[in-house]
């Protein structure tokens, strides 16, 4: 979940859907030296998820994952967001690899 003015939802907005997922931890990518380059990647299409629904089923699985680190103070200002509009949740679908 993220605001609608950032980088990455006005990507989705404007049409630019295609994205490339690194598997692996490498904190800011701009200070890994280029270490995620060598990682499993995937192809991926993004979009903006609307649905009710989806939005319940992620914040509950956010919910029971980040129990103990913070999810009591974010998880109502995700929800929140999200139905008013000052976040938006992007879904990313794995692309068929050949």
């Amino acid at each position: 979940m993220t605001p609608p003015e950032t980088w990455r939802a006005q990507a989705v907005g404007k049409g630019l859907t295609k994205a490339r997922l690194w598997v692996g931890e490498f904190g800011v990518w701009t200070q890994s030296d280029g270490a995620f380059r060598d990682a499993p990647e995937l192809m991926a299409t993004a979009s903006i998820a609307t649905e009710a629904d989806v939005h319940a089923k992620v914040l509950s699985a956010m919910g029971e994952k980040y129990a103990q680190s913070g999810w009591g103070r974010w998880g109502q200002r995700f929800k929140d967001g999200l139905v008013d509009g000052s976040r938006v949740m992007i879904r990313y679908t794995i692309d068929n690899n050949p």
